[in-house]
């Protein structure tokens, strides 16, 4: 069974009580960790290696969600894949240490870099 911690990173918008509701809403195998300013952690998992790729997209379709950071992977049980952490495109470009694309910053430093 993959396991992969994921850091869903927010743009702002939305209300976290409704993205928790929609996060929830798409797998039985998410567990949602606290929230850490416009982040939430979450435990991902799934009953075999290719469905975590169609819940991350699914995910980062949530309207409020602006990237889903894969920060962890775990593979060690499923035959015949040999990762334990992989990087993950994110829409576009490959994103920066904040999930924004390299470069740029997902967080408001009110003008300050």
């Amino acid at each position: 069974m993959p396991v992969l911690g994921v850091v869903v990173v927010t743009d702002g918008a939305g209300a976290p009580a409704t993205l928790e509701a929609s996060l929830r809403s798409l797998s039985p195998g998410l567990t949602l960790g606290s929230w850490q300013g416009g982040r939430l952690p979450l435990v991902l998992e799934t009953a075999e290696a290719g469905q975590e790729e169609a819940l991350l997209g699914a995910i980062e379709s949530i309207a409020g969600v602006w990237a889903a950071q894969v920060v962890f992977v775990d593979f060690s049980d499923v035959e015949g894949v040999e990762a334990s952490f992989f990087g993950r495109r994110r829409r576009g470009g490959m994103a920066g240490v904040d999930g924004a694309p390299a470069g740029e910053s997902a967080v408001d430093h009110g003008g300050e870099s």
